[in-house]
């Protein structure tokens, strides 16, 4: 089975966060949009590892609204600043990770 690359699906998570906006480069400033906090968002994979951006792909696929709600903060009022929106999926898959000891390898 031929698996998608990280960049691959760094792609397509931009995609399915931003249909009608071209992403420039995978290393970009356009990337602070969905609420990471550098331009270059594979350097937030050394925790979660590369299941953490499938994740993130996956609630973008199947659950666009909420997805899409959150990622633009539809409700509230914090500053882009304050919602790493990202950055938090990223540590919630890293917590589940731990939580459910999938890192073993038992």
């Amino acid at each position: 089975m031929n698996t998608p690359s990280q960049k691959e699906t760094l792609r397509a998570l931009w995609k399915a966060a931003f249909p009608k906006e071209e992403l420039s480069d995978l290393i970009s400033e356009q990337w602070k949009e969905m609420g990471w906090q550098g331009k270059d968002p594979s350097t937030y994979f050394r925790g979660g590892g590369f299941i953490s951006l499938e994740n993130l792909l996956y609630f973008a696929r199947n659950f666009q609204k909420s997805f899409q709600d959150l990622l633009r903060k539809q409700e509230g009022d914090r500053a882009m600043w304050e919602y790493p929106f990202a950055v938090a999926g990223v540590n919630i898959t890293f917590m589940l990770i731990q939580m459910l000891d999938l890192e073993s390898g038992r």
